[in-house]
């Protein structure tokens, strides 16, 4: 359901679109609705694709720039723009309501993007079934009351996978969010049918969700102990059986001593738990009472094995995108400390210092960021033990926790995941960067944290930035600032602010620029969360450089604003220099970067040692995005020549790439440590 929106089962809109399973679209027609034949769609899928990537999308539409890189990746950008024209004109004809009615297909009022109207008028399954699920959440937990809006919903998602047959990046983001959804609404729904005494359906939905993964260790004890509660011991033995060599065939490995006690308590004694006492809701910010005091009468084996149903696709997911990326092919052996080791074992099961635990994970989370911002390792450096943390720590949802402790664990998975975000950007990898970033705002979003979630927006924004796709950055950072809006957070909102001031002076919007520059600088104050000190730190030196790239841009062609603009970032960004907080030394390459490139019309000497600073330092922190931007100054540089500042400056560069390439050869045949 989008956001403000409300849905009542009793409208009746003009379309319903059925997005779970084959794609199914429906007019009214009277008090009835008739599916939309075959042939209205002229032969072409791409009108089809259209309407799933503008539902797809936040607010149910997008720029145009947005949807021809979701949509037709590679395609010619002439012949994807053909494609997306002759997808709007077919598409803006279906969605016709008919009799003289406009089209619920419409453009923006730039005419540089469409957009759809919300379930009022076009009523879709999958955000129907969220919604549903949110107002079981919000009800008295009363089986009469909840359990009709989660069959309802559990009833949607039933048709198949969300937009069944579409791939891409896109998808995969929604399609996540419901396959979690449903994975949850099923089980709860089995626990509400057992309170009620209905054990068969209880038992035929879990068995559905088993056979969906085979290996799904949790679903397995909530079944064994369903069947021990009806005295079929003999069909819970053999049910163990099965799925033991699914898994040794499947995994190479046996089930979890938690599944083994599970059965061992249902064969021995039969069970007389029930499921309802394990399940919570996993947005529940608290465990009530008569869960506690059940759990404290079992074992920490015991209820291990069905507290975290909730979990296995975020950990899925999450490392299916990343685990394809090679770390080894970009950086040499590993420098980083192994201290974690020793405690692996006791953070992948349930123990007594599981708060110790996740205490020390916070102030590991911070210590890491610590050293990006300070150089303390280099970016080739950091990527390894971030790539380790942020396995162990999606790993750890695998193991047995309360939904107040697997809240805290994806909040530091989020944190883990922007900081390798954030590697990714420094490798000048920006795909990867962004991507990772998207993970870890699913990461944010499963941790119930508005402020993480707000962060991560901001850098998908900024990443979107990097890779020149401004529509979609201007979109996540309007969406980061709205949410920032309802936080107490004065140094998050500068950010935002800053970030959005950089976007408008991409887009020559002079006057949008400067008032999102006065926006930040009235921002400046006290973090309102501690983590805001590493994960954001919007100071007076960070402004200043913001402001400083915003002139640097406006100066730039096709906008090229003059010396006066030139003249008004060279002095932002020394102010950026001279404020700037030793901890966040990291920094200073990007300022010099920026103050080089403004200089250099006005001061070549100046410009060149600024650049020889820059570029050094980019060398040691191995920082690829600095140097990215450093090639930027060659071609005016070659004009200059035979200067002699120029000729050391040139050879500096050309000596800096040249260790960047073979360091980059060097650790193609580094051992690979991609696992932990």
């Amino acid at each position: 359901m989008m956001a403000g929106d409300a849905w009542d089962v009793a409208a009746s809109p003009l379309f319903r679109v059925w997005l779970c399973g084959p794609l199914v679209i429906e007019r009214r027609h009277g008090t009835g609705y008739q599916v939309l034949p075959a042939t209205i769609w002229g032969g072409s899928g791409y009108p089809r694709r259209l309407l799933k990537g503008l539902l797809c999308s936040p607010g149910r539409q997008a720029r145009r720039e947005v949807l021809l890189d979701r949509l037709w990746p590679e395609v010619e950008p002439e012949q994807a723009a053909s494609y997306l024209n002759l997808a709007a004109t077919r598409l803006r004809k279906v969605l016709e309501p008919g009799g003289g009615l406009p089209s619920l297909l419409e453009s923006q009022p730039d005419g540089q993007g469409y957009r759809l109207p919300g379930q009022e008028q076009l009523w879709v399954d999958a955000e129907a079934a969220l919604w549903l699920l949110q107002q079981a959440e919000r009800q008295p937990q009363l089986p009469e009351t909840l359990i009709p809006l989660l069959e309802e919903a559990v009833g949607y998602w039933q048709r198949g996978p969300f937009l069944e047959g579409e791939e891409g990046n896109w998808v995969w983001a929604k399609r996540a969010i419901h396959e979690r959804a449903v994975y949850r609404a099923k089980l709860w729904l089995a626990a509400l049918y057992e309170q009620q005494g209905l054990l068969s359906a209880a038992e035929q939905l879990l068995t559905g969700v088993l056979e969906e993964d085979p290996t799904d260790e949790d679903v397995l004890g909530l079944l064994l102990r369903l069947l021990g509660r009806q005295g079929m011991r003999h069909r819970a033995r053999r049910l163990y059986e099965q799925f033991q060599q699914t898994l040794l065939q499947e995994e190479g490995r046996q089930p979890g001593i938690r599944v083994q006690h599970v059965l061992k308590q249902v064969l021995d004694e039969g069970s007389s738990l029930s499921l309802c006492a394990f399940f919570a809701p996993a947005d529940s910010h608290e465990v009530s009472s008569k869960t506690k005091r059940i759990m404290s009468q079992q074992s920490g084996e015991d209820h291990c094995s069905t507290m975290n149903a909730l979990r296995r696709h975020l950990l899925e997911t999450s490392w299916k995108a990343i685990e394809s990326w090679s770390i080894s092919s970009l950086v040499g052996p590993f420098k980083g400390d192994n201290s974690l080791d020793p405690l692996i074992p006791l953070l992948l099961k349930s123990t007594p210092a599981d708060q110790t635990m996740l205490q020390y994970w916070e102030g590991r989370v911070e210590h890491l960021w610590c050293h990006r911002h300070g150089g303390i390792l280099s970016a080739s450096d950091l990527l390894r033990p971030a790539c380790r943390d942020a396995r162990l720590l999606t790993a750890m949802l695998g193991a047995s926790l309360l939904p107040p402790e697997r809240q805290r664990v994806c909040r530091l998975l989020s944190q883990t995941l922007q900081l390798l975000g954030e590697i990714w950007l420094d490798l000048g990898r920006y795909a990867q960067g962004r991507a990772t970033h998207y993970v870890a705002l699913t990461a944010a979003e499963e941790g119930n944290d508005p402020l993480l979630i707000a962060i991560c927006w901001g850098r998908i924004s900024l990443a979107s930035l990097y890779l020149e796709a401004y529509h979609e950055a201007c979109s996540a950072i309007e969406y980061a600032r709205a949410l920032a809006k309802r936080l107490s957070s004065p140094s998050l909102q500068g950010w935002l602010a800053a970030i959005a001031a950089e976007i408008h002076a991409h887009y020559g919007q002079v006057h949008e620029c400067l008032q999102a520059l006065e926006e930040a600088r009235a921002c400046e104050g006290p973090e309102g969360d501690p983590r805001e000190a590493y994960l954001v730190h919007f100071d007076k030196a960070l402004c200043a450089g913001y402001q400083g790239a915003c002139f640097r841009v406006l100066a730039q062609p096709p906008h090229q604003a003059g010396h006066q603009v030139l003249s008004q970032a060279q002095a932002a960004l020394q102010g950026a220099l001279q404020s700037l907080d030793p901890a966040f030394l990291q920094r200073k390459p990007t300022f010099l970067t920026d103050l080089a490139i403004v200089t250099l019309p006005l001061d070549l000497e100046e410009a060149c040692l600024l650049a020889k600073e820059a570029a050094l330092l980019a060398e040691h922190f191995r920082l690829r995005k600095v140097l990215q931007r450093l090639s930027a100054l060659r071609q005016p540089l070659l004009a200059l020549l035979p200067h002699s500042t120029v000729k050391d400056l040139l050879a500096l560069l050309a000596w800096v790439e040249a260790e960047e390439l073979s360091s980059g050869e060097r650790s193609s045949s580094a051992p690979n440590y991609h696992s932990p």
